[in-house]
C-alpha cells in the first residue's frame, strides 16, 4: 500500500471520473432529444444551442473512452510490477526454506504459488476499479431510472438483490472447482519431480 498509495489514487480518481463521464451521455442525449422536440414545435431554440449539446456529448464520449484505457492501463502495469514482486519474493524464500518446511511444501504448492496465486491477485488488481466504482455507478444509474421511470426503476433493483443468492451459489461452485484443478496440478507437478529425480539417479 505504502509502495503503491500514489498509483491508487490516480486509479480511484480517474475511475469516478470516467463514471461521471459515462453518465453525462444519457443527460446530454435527453437534453438533444428534448431539443429536437421543441424545435419541432412553434417555438424553436436557438441552433447553436443544439450544436452545443451535440458536441459535448460527443465529447464527453471521448473523455471517457480516452480515461477508462488510461485507468485499464496504470492497472494493468501496476498489476504486473506486484506480481513481479510477488513472484521474486516467493522465488527467493524457497530457496530459503527449511528442511522441514521443505518437506511440508511440496513443489507443485509453490509452482501453484507463483504461477497462479499470483496470476490472480494480478487480475483482482485490474479489477479492483469495479468495486470502487460499481456503487457510485449504481447510485447515479438509479437516480437517473427514477428521474424517467419513478419508482417502478426499483423492480429492477429488486431482480438483482434477489439473484443475489444464485450468484454466490455459482461462484462457490467455480471456487471448488479451482480448488479441485490446483490440487490436481500440485499432484502432476509432485509426480514428474518425482519422474525427473528417477530419471538423474
Amino acid at each position: 500500500v505504502k509502495a503503491g498509495g500514489r498509483i491508487w489514487i490516480s486509479i480511484i480518481g480517474l475511475t469516478l471520473f470516467e463514471s461521471v463521464m459515462d453518465f453525462t451521455q444519457p443527460v446530454f442525449l435527453e437534453a438533444v432529444l428534448n431539443f429536437i422536440t421543441k424545435f419541432n414545435k412553434d417555438a424553436p431554440q436557438d441552433v447553436s444551442l443544439g450544436i452545443i449539446l451535440a458536441f459535448s456529448m460527443f465529447i464527453a464520449v471521448v473523455v471517457g473512452a480516452f480515461v477508462g484505457c488510461q485507468v485499464l492501463q496504470i492497472s494493468k502495469i501496476y498489476g504486473l510490477r506486484v506480481k513481479a514482486g510477488l513472484t521474486s519474493m516467493i522465488y527467493r524464500k524457497s530457496l530459503k526454506l527449511s528442511p522441514r518446511a521443505r518437506r511440508e511444501a511440496t513443489v507443485g504448492e509453490i509452482s501453484n504459488h507463483m504461477a497462479v496465486d499470483v496470476s490472480r491477485i494480478c487480475e483482482g488488481i485490474a479489477q479492483a476499479t469495479l468495486v470502487i466504482s460499481s456503487p457510485f455507478e449504481v447510485a447515479i444509474g438509479m437516480w437517473l431510472l427514477y428521474r424517467q421511470l419513478g419508482p417502478s426503476c426499483f423492480m429492477g433493483l429488486g431482480v438483482v438483490i434477489l439473484m443475489t443468492p444464485v450468484q454466490g451459489w455459482i461462484a462457490g461452485v467455480l471456487v471448488r472447482a479451482k480448488h479441485k484443478k490446483l490440487k490436481a496440478m500440485d499432484g502432476r507437478v509432485r509426480l514428474l519431480t518425482e519422474i525427473f529425480s528417477g530419471i538423474k539417479i
